[in-house]
């Protein structure tokens, strides 16, 4: 054993967006356009997982 950290094997933990030494607008160019419509759209109004239209948790979101 070399002591060294397993490979993250994340999806997308290799990808530019994620590298820190990288500017804000670097790491943007990278990841926008691999953004789906709705997901780019989902940015611009606050729609987030597990979130309705009006940003209130779904009941199916939230921890029983």
């Amino acid at each position: 054993m070399t002591g060294q950290s397993p490979p993250d094997t994340t999806p997308g933990a290799n990808s530019p967006w994620r590298d820190r030494r990288l500017t804000p607008a670097e790491r943007a160019d990278a990841l926008v356009p691999l953004m789906t419509l709705e997901e780019k759209i989902a940015q611009l109004v606050g729609v987030w997982a597990g979130a309705d239209p009006s940003g209130t948790a779904s009941p199916r979101a939230r921890p029983t």
